[in-house]
């Protein structure tokens, strides 16, 4: 498989990649437990700039998608709450 770098030095894209595991870590400072969604939505909206200052608003994170539309896992996200509290 052919990796090539990005131009804004972000992580290498696989043009032949097939699936895609995107894996959001919170920033819940109140949070005592991992909390895990199955659902996520095709929209990059954030309310404040990220390291580099980058700051969109409304736009899809998967542009060939349908804006704000659920993108559910396949995972089995309640087995995968439960192996990680226990070894968390």
């Amino acid at each position: 498989k052919k990796k090539k770098e990005s131009d804004d030095n972000s992580a290498p894209v696989n043009s032949e990649l097939q699936q895609t595991l995107l894996l959001h870590l919170g920033v819940d400072e109140r949070s005592t437990s991992f909390k895990l969604e199955a659902c996520a939505y095709n929209d990059a909206t954030f309310r404040i700039p990220d390291q580099r200052g980058f700051q969109p608003t409304k736009e899809p994170i998967f542009p060939q998608e349908e804006f704000d539309m659920c993108v559910r896992t396949t995972l089995d996200v309640e087995r995968l709450a439960e192996v990680m509290r226990q070894r968390f």
